[in-house]
């Protein structure tokens, strides 16, 4: 007997936008994605879930036709409006928030490599799309590219604010720099009068200390030399007051040895007249 057909192909646990279908000619199951227009003979719903396991918790309460996914290149969260075909980093709140956030979010082409390129190692050709879905994928294309115009358009927009925001800063930073180094010479320059007049006034203080260390030597030696001369003085009026002592002893001596000899003449006198 034959053997059974292989079951029918289902999209469940594939990521969101892709479905399983089956290759009419080999009948091989291929996987579609009609938002980013990609076909794969590899089922994708492995590496998506391991990226995007850790942002589990993105995709909870969000508003009807959003989708959050992982950008590859940063590994940061991306919410996609598939009512608007916008994209933005900010996690919409509302039913009405539907205005992407003007940063250069990845489009919903960026967000996944291009799975047709891992089957280069198997050399197979590209799995098919239907007429149908290629009338949708050219659909989408065009939504997409109208999409990435009005997105391209804002982005420039939003470079060009960025630039004179950018310039304009710079200019301000050029300014700040321009005080501060003006500060930084006036604090400069204050701070060198201060120290020059520190050393002006260390200086006459070691001048008015000599001086006065002058004053004091020169009283000290006027003192010194008062007292020399006090002295000689007081040796010479003692030498002088010596010899009067001396001289006036001699006198003394003088004078006794005269009273003597008047005494002793008048004896005389009064022995002769005795005798006589």
């Amino acid at each position: 007997p034959p053997p059974p057909p292989p079951p029918p192909p289902t999209s469940k646990g594939l990521p969101t936008g892709w479905k399983a279908k089956v290759d009419s000619r080999t009948g091989r199951t291929y996987y579609v994605n009609h938002r980013t227009r990609r076909t794969t003979w590899t089922k994708p719903c492995n590496e998506e879930r391991r990226a995007s396991a850790p942002f589990a918790n993105a995709a909870i309460g969000l508003p009807p036709g959003w989708e959050a996914r992982v950008d590859e290149r940063s590994k940061r969260i991306v919410y996609v409006d598939h009512n608007t075909k916008k994209t933005t980093w900010k996690r919409p709140t509302s039913v009405t928030n539907t205005e992407p956030r003007r940063q250069s979010a990845p489009t919903p082409s960026d967000l996944h490599t291009s799975l047709a390129e891992e089957s280069k190692g198997h050399q197979e050709s590209t799995p098919p799309i239907e007429e149908e879905e290629e009338k949708e994928e050219k659909d989408e294309e065009k939504k997409e590219e109208a999409s990435k115009e009005e997105e391209a358009a804002k982005e420039e927009g939003e470079k060009e604010k960025a630039e004179e925001e950018k310039e304009k800063e710079k200019e301000e930073k050029a300014e700040e720099k321009e005080e501060e180094k003006e500060m930084d010479a006036e604090a400069k320059s204050a701070e060198e009068k201060l120290k020059e007049k520190e050393e002006e006034a260390k200086e006459g203080e070691a001048e008015k200390l000599g001086a006065a260390e002058e004053a004091a030597k020169e009283k000290e030696e006027e003192a010194k030399a008062d007292a020399a001369e006090k002295q000689e003085e007081a040796k010479e009026e003692g030498k002088e007051n010596a010899e009067e002592a001396k001289e006036e002893e001699k006198e003394a001596a003088k004078e006794e040895k005269q009273e003597e000899k008047k005494e002793e003449k008048e004896e005389e006198k009064k022995k002769r007249k005795n005798e006589e």
